[in-house]
């Protein structure tokens, strides 16, 4: 009963990918039932890879903008 109604609820909208992955985590709903929802493979969100966007570049005190004077020393 539960599957059907998120599945009417997910293809409305109320319901997100997210919401439904919580419902796995809490053991209301299968993987197998997200997959059915959804149309696609639950991946555990603990097993998610970590993607960083860009890498960082690490700044120094002796870096210059335009707006700065160099340091003397």
């Amino acid at each position: 009963m539960v599957k059907f109604l998120f599945k009417l609820e997910y293809g409305w909208g109320f319901l997100s990918k997210d919401a439904l992955q919580k419902y796995v985590v809490a053991k209301t709903i299968t993987a197998a039932d997200y997959q059915e929802i959804t149309g696609e493979e639950y991946v555990d969100p603990s097993q998610k890879p970590v993607i960083n966007p860009e890498p960082t570049t690490p700044t120094s005190d002796t870096t210059t903008t335009d707006n700065q004077e160099q340091p003397t020393n």
